[in-house]
């Protein structure tokens, strides 16, 4: 069976899109390397905040999926999104306080204005299940037939 180190922690999962006056490489370069320098500025998410994780799309420079044959063979649309963060903290107090911290507002949002669509920005917080990991599963959520 497969030990899940964050099982109880909360997963906050934030989907961004760039804003339209710049490129989708500007946008993926900005937010990699500047944006983490506002975010860590933040007490409360240094001090509640898991982890964070940027996950950044395959698109090309125009901000098109850059997939090739397997974009064609996917059963479902590909989403908008340019990008996601992954956030894990110890409650669903902790997640929203990291949001709250007035520093955030001083210094992230003004950062965030320089490259993300605040107003297409969706939050979804909830609790992770992992249910198989190389080869094996998570204990108590499902067992393969043997």
């Amino acid at each position: 069976m497969v030990a899940n180190a964050v099982a109880t922690a909360v997963k906050t999962a934030v989907l961004v899109q760039r804003i339209n006056n710049i490129s989708f490489a500007d946008f993926d370069n900005y937010w990699r390397h500047e944006h983490p320098k506002a975010i860590l500025q933040v007490p409360t998410f240094v001090e509640k905040a898991l982890n964070y994780t940027q996950w950044h799309t395959y698109k090309n420079a125009s901000g098109q999926y850059d997939l090739g044959e397997y974009a064609s063979n996917m059963p479902f649309k590909l989403a908008k999104w340019d990008g996601i963060v992954e956030i894990y903290t110890n409650t669903v107090e902790d997640a929203f306080a990291l949001f709250a911290d007035p520093v955030y507002g001083e210094v992230v949002v003004p950062d965030e204005d320089k490259f993300l669509n605040r107003s297409t920005v969706e939050i979804v917080i909830g609790e992770e299940q992992v249910i198989y990991v190389n080869n094996q599963t998570s204990s108590g959520t499902y067992s393969p037939a043997s």
